[in-house]
């Protein structure tokens, strides 16, 4: 490249001012920066462009720098002063040239304001840096966002006035949630709220504390309620209207605290407030809040009576997304109720009001309570796209829900078509590693993992995580987990071979008969009716007449609604419990019930339950335990005789591992459940270990 020293001073003044604008840079902006003619400072930029140094870009209005080193040549040439002086400048002179268009150079504005933030140019620098943030927040730009609004703060530490520095961080705390940043914006929060508190806007307060949502994570959700009560604390009686959102966010991080007194304190008082502001809106509000306080199994008819007063609310506004949002609620009512028919009419309607114009949170609730209903019908293709989908929407704005979501819906589908290593991949569960802690909060959680690393054969981690909620009787969970906190656990305590746990938690949902397993917060699985998991515990515990009699009710209940995955299902429970109880006719109907298994699951691709149709098939060919090798035979005496898996190991010298297969394997081929019925059966035929 030609050497600079040639160029004329006033082509030199004006290159420094064109590298400062950027690589490639606007005639007009130049122009002004220089403060001469446009047409003067053409022929300034035809010295340079004889020299190789200035090529046009597009047009004669525009220009660039043949190449990125003599850019930075230029650049390098100016003294940091200069360069401050020039970006603001560069600045001026975008704002006022491209007055009329702004939004479109807000982030180069940005930019040379940042590089101009010294002295006076502070002020301007950080409020031109907010407008870029708020800028990138309406792209859902949010990690851009979340950059410019701290930038913002430090270049306008004391430059901008409080109320703009409480904005400010109330943007940064806004982008930093939307992009997971969870901590971030809780610190982000605390010091808006304490700021707001200062220069006494409770309303600044308020919105502080509304930012970040319950979470997962006791201790977050400890303060996210600080910045509730300390906001309600100061906000007058004279603004209901921010008072119900302040209430309703208490009252949702009460429900994830686990106290629910508190939760039910708020939910009442949002009832007054809603009414009292006469903002249809602030009604709306509170009626979400009241919905989750009736999220729990007895709450299904307030539920639906909320709905239907949601659903008059959004008449009023004229809100396609509330009008949404109460039929999503009536979904989850008739699926408790097992209403299949009902709720893929409530989807429908739901569909046709929230799918065209929905915020992403709706859309989402859409995919997935679309997932629910296909997984209720055995449609698991169409169940795993829905919950993908779901997961692919949220997941991009940065929301950790949409994989946790994502996880129990998947989990709950492949109970019935296979869990692989490859899903338990997908969630974190790979061989030799630890349970992510992501998988083990909370019971609900817990025991769903539990079952997908039982099906991955990974019995010791089950147990591991499955012991770590501590004693069954002492289990807490929310209301709107409860049925499947219960459902769940029978299964992982039977796959563990946990009898008392099983006794427990069969009392515990035998009060909740009636139901069908759904969660009454959202739709997010379907589990089938209550009776077919009531009867799997009395078949495991050895209450035969009371399972068949659960058990057929289940069958019945689920050829009634149309739930196929679940009816198959539970006539495979059903005859399990025939075959267990061995009682004249028993043997003819398990094998009436295992064909019209085998029909179902070979129709609908549930390749479990076709194997354990088959299986049980065999067995009732050859019920006795002489198919057993000698030394199955010999570890079922073993057993009866009540030694541990390691007991066992260390008696024949093989690894716990080995002795754990073995009376899997003697439990498969009997049709047993738990070791107490292979020692109840050695006993009565006196097995020879010969």
């Amino acid at each position: 490249m030609s050497s600079l020293s040639t160029l004329s001073s006033d082509c030199g003044g004006l290159l420094r001012a064109a590298a400062v604008i950027g690589r490639s840079f606007d005639l007009d902006v130049l122009a002004a920066v220089v403060e001469r003619p446009p047409l003067d400072c053409l022929d300034l930029l035809g010295e340079a462009s004889r020299l190789g140094l200035i090529e046009t870009d597009g047009g004669p209005e525009r220009h660039r720098f043949a190449d990125a080193t003599g850019h930075e040549s230029i650049l390098d040439l100016l003294a940091p002063s200069e360069r401050v002086r020039l970006h603001a400048l560069v600045a001026v002179a975008i704002g006022t040239i491209h007055a009329d268009r702004i939004d479109a150079h807000l982030f180069e504005l940005a930019a040379h304001w940042s590089a101009a933030a010294v002295g006076d140019h502070r002020q301007p620098a950080a409020r031109w840096i907010v407008r870029a943030a708020d800028a990138a927040m309406g792209t859902s730009a949010y990690e851009d966002a979340a950059r410019l609004f701290r930038r913002a703060l430090d270049v306008g530490a004391g430059a901008l006035d409080p109320d703009e520095r409480c904005r400010a961080l109330l943007g940064l705390a806004t982008a930093s949630y939307r992009c997971s940043h969870v901590d971030a914006a809780v610190t982000a929060c605390q010091e808006a709220a304490a700021l707001a508190a200062r220069i006494g806007r409770p309303g600044l307060q308020a919105d502080a504390a509304i930012v970040v949502e319950p979470t997962l994570v006791p201790e977050v959700n400890v303060q996210l309620r600080r910045l509730c009560e300390a906001a309600l604390a100061a906000l007058p009686m004279t603004e209901p209207g921010l008072r119900v959102r302040v209430t309703a966010r208490l009252a949702d991080i009460c429900h994830y605290l686990g106290d629910l007194s508190a939760a039910h304190a708020a939910c009442a008082e949002l009832v007054d407030l809603g009414h009292r502001s006469g903002d249809a809106r602030a009604v709306a509000i509170g009626l979400h809040a009241q919905q989750l306080d009736a999220s729990g199994p007895e709450g299904v008819d307030e539920r639906a009576r909320l709905a239907e007063q949601l659903l008059s609310v959004a008449r009023e506004l004229d809100d396609p997304t509330e009008t949404a949002s109460g039929h999503l609620w009536l979904v989850d009512v008739a699926l408790q109720r097992g209403d299949i028919a009902r709720a893929g009419h409530e989807l429908d309607s739901a569909l046709q009001a929230g799918t065209d114009r929905a915020d992403v949170i709706t859309q989402w609730k859409l995919l997935r309570a679309q997932a629910t209903l296909a997984q209720a019908q055995a449609r698991f293709d169409d169940a795993s796209r829905f919950a993908d989908d779901a997961a692919s929407l949220l997941t991009a704005t940065g929301n950790p829900l949409g994989f946790i979501i994502w996880a129990g819906q998947e989990a709950n589908i492949r109970y019935h078509i296979g869990i692989d290593p490859a899903f338990g991949a997908a969630l974190g569960l790979v061989d030799g590693e630890p349970v992510p802690p992501a998988l083990v909060v909370g019971p609900v959680q817990t025991v769903s993992t539990v079952l997908v690393l039982l099906a991955l054969g990974r019995t010791r981690d089950a147990a591991s995580a499955y012991r770590s909620l501590g004693p069954t009787s002492a289990w807490e969970t929310t209301p709107h987990a409860e049925l499947f906190t219960w459902s769940f656990g029978i299964l992982a305590a039977i796959g563990l071979d946990e009898r008392g746990d099983v006794v427990v938690l069969r009392r515990r949902l035998d009060r909740l008969r009636g139901s069908h397993v759904v969660s009454g917060a959202g739709c997010v699985a379907y589990f089938g009716p209550v009776e077919l998991w009531l009867g799997v515990a009395a078949s495991y515990l050895g209450e035969h007449d009371q399972a068949i009699a659960d058990l057929q009710q289940a069958v019945s209940l689920c050829a009634a609604n149309g739930s196929a995955g679940f009816h198959a299902q539970a006539q495979l429970e059903l005859a399990r419990a025939h075959a267990r109880r061995g009682c004249p006719g028993d043997t003819a109907r398990v094998r009436a019930l295992v064909e019209a298994v085998l029909a179902r699951a070979d129709l609908l691709a549930m390749p479990p339950l076709a194997a354990a149709a088959r299986a049980l098939a065999e067995r009732a060919e050859a019920p006795s335990a002489g198919g057993l090798t000698r030394r199955e035979r010999e570890v079922a005496q073993l057993v009866a005789d009540g030694l541990t898996n390691r007991a066992i190991a260390q008696r024949l010298y093989v690894s716990e591992r080995t002795a754990a297969n073995h009376v899997q394997h003697i439990l498969d081929k009997l049709g047993l459940s738990n070791r107490s019925q292979a020692a109840s059966l050695v006993s009565r035929q006196q097995l020879s270990t010969g």
